[in-house]
């Protein structure tokens, strides 16, 4: 079990290199991918999906501050996603899986919004 846990998280800090390099070249869609991957390889104790889950964050609400709200979703969803996914007898990170749920949501609204608005 201790080896299963040191491969998680040296898959999970892999993910997250990547995912920081991506971000550094600008290619956010691979950046968001990559952290969603190093949620995903989360193991109780010992794991980097907190720093995953805080670098899809400050994409999100930069991306949003940009314009770029089909990124900043996508950011969101990345979180939403990854935790999802090792949902075991409890969530972890209920309350950053929650912001991210609500965020998504609000946006998805706006887009939705502004896409049935009648036009002049």
């Amino acid at each position: 079990l201790f080896f299963a846990a040191v491969i998680l998280y040296q898959r999970s800090s892999a993910f997250l290199e990547k995912g920081m390099e991506s971000e550094r070249k600008g290619d956010m869609v691979e950046a968001i991918e990559n952290y969603e991957w190093a949620i995903q390889n989360y193991t109780p104790a010992i794991n980097r999906a907190g720093e995953a889950i805080a670098r899809l964050e400050k994409i999100a609400t930069d991306s949003e501050v940009k314009g770029a709200t089909d990124t900043a979703i996508e950011a969101w969803q990345g979180i939403v996603s990854g935790l999802a996914v090792i949902r075991h007898l409890s969530q972890p990170y209920p309350e950053e899986k929650a912001k991210a749920e609500r965020e998504m949501n609000r946006l998805r609204d706006r887009v939705i919004a502004k896409r049935n608005a009648p036009t002049s």
